[in-house]
């Protein structure tokens, strides 16, 4: 939560003995569930004691199941790569259309300026004629 009393009541739970053996008895189950927020929360949280109350979190995870949390790592940053190259694509593809739009737009007004021209040519014959 960005709200910081929220977040920190939520994280205090892991200071709890007996929530700590469920999670640790069901680690496989939850740590795939929250790692990602977790994760993400401690790189952009804007508060110092969330952050740290996480790097706990996160620290306890390491030691109840360092593979499993080694994986999920990896996954993560893999995972975000991937955001990241669809986003630069996303953008490179808006950015694509919008020079097509103006090519377009601009074509548009040659073709406009051009026929005004044509018509202008037009009524100066017809009125060098009369």
């Amino acid at each position: 939560s960005p709200h910081f009393q929220v977040a920190e009541r939520a994280l205090y739970f892991w200071n709890n003995e007996y929530i700590l053996s469920l999670i640790e008895d069901n680690c496989q189950v939850i740590l795939p569930i929250i790692f990602g927020t977790l994760y993400r929360v401690s790189k952009e949280h804007w508060n110092q004691t969330i952050v740290s109350l996480i790097y706990n979190v996160l620290k306890t995870f390491m030691e109840m199941n360092g593979t499993l949390f080694d994986e999920l790592t990896a996954s993560y940053k893999l995972e975000k790569q991937r955001e990241l190259k669809k986003e630069k694509e996303r953008r490179e593809l808006w950015q694509k259309l919008e020079e097509l739009r103006l090519k377009k737009l601009q074509n548009l007004e040659e073709a406009q300026m051009n026929q005004l021209n044509l018509q202008n040519s037009q009524d100066v014959q017809k009125s060098s004629k009369s």
